[in-house]
């Protein structure tokens, strides 16, 4: 189509496509989701020190692999017990207050961390800081799930992974800038990061708790879910969380065997491991929302499905080369798994499980999820030292299969 002098432009239906699509999935959600997930991207953009953990381990501690597998196991079991803790004191203690002060002490942790080589000390310091880190998910789930109508849950933990992506790839990027100046740098950026976010919580989340969500006064909880009963019985919800464990204990391997394989096998600096997470994360912040909005209405278990395949397939062909453009499409075939499975999980889980066992359950799905970021590097340090790089990036490719057959032939449920 030719516009004003001579110069082509598309056509009205491709130029509005993507503008639409975005209003589309964004629109009508409470703005104290946009609120949270404004601080959602805060703490995540603080986590670059556990993109780089077992680099910085490797690189500047002289950690041994044994050493290495320990204190990232170490760091995952923190956020396993942070997660059960942060449960516990919801109940007990604001929003607010829980996570303002875990902020402000993980801030405070990174910091001094920064200057601790001892293995033993840094163990405690990493396992200190982990459990901080996990009672911050608990609040923030806790708000979504009570001041957003259930309809627009996906939608809003969509908005969430969003924010996390987002955050994810700015933090590798000032990350491994920081890196290759000094290490220790990037655990004060960290720190600094949650302490702005605690002050984030305090000057933004009060004014609107108070001011309630649209439709739902003060802080009362949402309206129940639609008609669609839950099915029977524990063992679906059993299911999708061994489901849940299967796909995280491959997907967490990029804490620990991922980027000392793109290191050693690739030959990538650390600016470059910046960019392969930052991509990563980017990919994971634009394809977020829309797809979620796209495929609203198919089966959740065909989509969580054939998120599991491509994210473990990414990580089953790595070593087919060993050229950066390789190691780049592969990271794109993963984001792509992370953007399917995610919130197609979370919605499976919401429906799962009844309205008054929701809080009690999803706390022990989170856990579950939580409890890979320990278990599965520490089975990927040990299939490496055991088996070999390559066996064991081929046994994540079987287990994407065969996960992706549990959820859609073990998982029988009615989805609505």
């Amino acid at each position: 189509m030719t516009g004003g002098r001579g110069q082509t432009s598309l056509p009205n239906g491709l130029r509005t496509l993507v503008p639409l699509k975005l209003k589309a999935s964004v629109s009508g959600l409470p703005r104290l989701v946009w609120v949270l997930g404004a601080i959602s991207f805060l703490t995540s953009l603080g986590k670059m020190v556990a993109t780089f953990l077992a680099v910085y381990l490797l690189a500047v501690l002289n950690f041994s692999e044994n050493q290495i597998g320990i204190t990232v196991a170490a760091y995952g079991a923190g956020i396993v017990t942070g997660t059960l803790i942060g449960g516990w004191a919801s109940a007990r203690l604001s929003a607010v207050a829980q996570m303002a002060a875990s902020m402000v002490c993980l801030g405070a942790g990174f910091i001094l961390l920064s200057a601790v080589a001892s293995p033993l000390f840094f163990l405690a310091g990493i396992f200190a800081c982990a459990n901080f880190e996990g009672a911050l998910r608990t609040p923030i789930m806790l708000l979504f799930l009570k001041h957003c109508a259930p309809i627009d849950r996906p939608r809003a933990h969509a908005v969430y992974y969003t924010a996390i992506g987002l955050g994810y790839a700015v933090g590798s990027v000032i990350g491994g800038l920081v890196s290759r100046i000094d290490f220790s740098l990037m655990f004060w950026a960290s720190g600094g990061v949650y302490l702005a976010a605690a002050a984030a919580v305090l000057v933004w989340l009060p004014a609107h708790l108070a001011g309630g969500v649209a439709g739902m006064p003060g802080n009362a909880p949402a309206t129940p879910e639609d008609a669609n009963a839950p099915p029977k019985g524990r063992w679906p919800f059993i299911v999708l969380c061994g489901a849940a464990v299967l796909h995280h204990c491959v997907g967490n391997q990029r804490h620990a065997i991922y980027p000392l394989y793109l290191t050693s096998h690739y030959g990538l600096d650390t600016t470059q491991l910046g960019a392969i997470f930052a991509v990563n994360g980017l990919l994971i912040a634009l394809m977020g929302l829309v797809t979620t909005n796209l495929l609203k209405h198919v089966d959740q278990r065909k989509v969580a499905g054939w998120g599991t395949l491509l994210l473990c397939l990414s990580l089953a062909l790595l070593p087919v080369s060993t050229h950066i453009a390789v190691a780049f499409l592969l990271c794109v075939v993963m984001s792509v798994g992370d953007v399917l499975f995610a919130p197609s999980m979370v919605s499976l889980a919401y429906f799962l499980v009844l309205e008054k066992n929701k809080g009690k359950l999803l706390g022990v799905y989170f856990a579950t999820v939580s409890a890979c970021r320990s278990l599965g590097p520490l089975i990927g340090i040990w299939g490496f030292a055991l088996i070999g790089a390559t066996p064991t990036w081929l046994l994540c490719g079987v287990i994407g299969v065969v996960n992706m057959l549990v959820l859609r032939s073990v998982l029988r449920v009615r989805w609505p």
